[in-house]
């Protein structure tokens, strides 16, 4: 693709036309690495239920199942979905409870022992983005403080103070024992930009 960075029209054009140009030399797989761009760009548009409808067609065209909360046993590429694409949307689109259990299923995920421990799941937990502008800044925290509610409330939350690095601690000066008692002390964790990770 053209560098198309700015233009969130041109980008969404362009990943249209390329789909079309190469769906018969790559298939429908070989096409959907544009649709991220489109979400995105269509969020930038401030269009987030366009985005959101581009999710559902493009699971649709890659013959994916739509995920759903109900179903709580998600592998670990739907569990990664649901944390940069459903949940992330869903919160954009302004649908915070569902972003929640999105989100919080895709975490639980790992922190219940169904997928190997992921050691840096807190940059999915909180950052200091207030709010977040775009997909892969949100976290569970931003979805807690648009329902009013503390992340201490989340079940899986003691359990993820336990998995956070002890190295990041460090980093950012704050002890388990003060996380614990302040969830918002979670944005530290995760204050630099996602080029910094």
């Amino acid at each position: 693709m053209v560098n198309l960075m700015g233009d969130p029209t041109a980008v969404i054009v362009e990943c249209r036309r390329v789909r079309r140009r190469f769906l018969n030399e790559l298939g429908t797989t070989g096409t959907a690495f544009t649709f991220p761009f489109e979400f995105d760009a269509l969020v930038a548009l401030k269009s987030s239920k366009l985005a959101w409808r581009q999710l559902l067609l493009m699971e649709r065209s890659l013959g994916n199942r739509r995920l759903d909360t109900v179903n709580e046993d998600f592998s670990p590429e739907e569990a990664w979905r649901a944390l940069h694409l459903y949940g992330p949307l869903l919160y954009l689109d302004g649908r915070y409870a569902e972003a929640r259990r999105m989100m919080e299923v895709g975490l639980n995920c790992w922190l219940d022992g169904s997928l190997p421990r992921y050691r840096n799941l807190f940059i999915y937990v909180g950052n200091a983005d207030q709010p977040p502008q775009v997909r892969q800044r949100v976290t569970l925290l931003h979805v807690y403080q648009a329902l009013g509610e503390s992340l201490a409330s989340w079940p899986y939350w003691s359990e993820f103070v336990r998995s956070v690095p002890i190295e990041v601690l460090r980093n950012e000066a704050v002890s388990r024992k003060e996380l614990l008692e302040d969830p918002t002390q979670t944005a530290r964790l995760r204050s630099r930009s996602p080029s910094d990770a």
